[in-house]
């Protein structure tokens, strides 16, 4: 298998375990709280973000891999901003009554916006506040988009003038398979990350039956 491969594989592995674990945590006497379906549908967003990075994997769609890796890192920071609110129960139900996350804020006072939760996301995993910054500008568009629509190795100067070809279409075949690699490990990583948040944050819930 290549290197590739075993990371999807391992991606699925991951999403296949949320399965698991949401099958045997269900039951018709458990009480769902606010914070549990918070949590739950983080679970379905997971798998939701794994099988759209499948498939551009498959397409070799490089710029919308960096972009549902970004939004896969989002999902880790706002379940991970759960543990920074004194009431998370209240602030899930502000958020379903349709208050942004952003103008929520942490039992310190400060407002969890997106540049708190990857400070406060890479105080344990240092790696994500760079992949971050850089997967950022694969969602906004950006100078980065500019850079992957031109074929840098097709390049030539003629006459004193710089020539460089344009590349119009969803896939830059000049974007080598290391980068490829890298963003499928990130996104992996980012895949354990939020999966190991929620289901710590629903088999450890202080209102979770017992």
């Amino acid at each position: 298998m290549s290197k590739m491969g075993q990371t999807i594989a391992d991606v699925d592995a991951l999403v296949q375990s949320n399965k698991e674990f949401a099958v045997k945590f269900m039951s018709p006497e458990r009480p769902i709280w606010t914070t549990t379906l918070f949590l739950l549908a983080s679970l379905q967003r997971i798998e939701a973000n794994a099988a759209g990075f499948k498939a551009m994997v498959e397409s070799r769609n490089y710029t919308i891999m960096s972009a549902i890796l970004r939004m896969q890192l989002d999902t880790a920071m706002r379940v991970n901003g759960l543990l920074l609110m004194s009431n998370h129960e209240d602030g899930i139900r502000r958020i379903l009554g349709g208050e942004k996350y952003n103008k929520l804020r942490c039992r310190y006072g400060n407002k969890l916006m997106d540049g708190y939760l990857i400070e406060k996301l890479s105080e344990k995993h240092p790696w994500v506040k760079i992949v971050y910054e850089r997967t950022s500008g694969m969602v906004h568009l950006s100078g980065t988009h500019i850079h992957h629509a031109l074929d840098y190795e097709g390049s030539a100067e003629e006459n004193g003038t710089l020539k460089v070809d344009l590349i119009i279409g969803a896939i830059n075949p000049t974007i080598p398979n290391e980068l490829h690699e890298e963003v499928a490990e990130a996104f992996r990583h980012a895949t354990a990350i939020a999966s190991a948040l929620v289901i710590t944050l629903l088999d450890h819930h202080p209102l979770r039956a017992k």
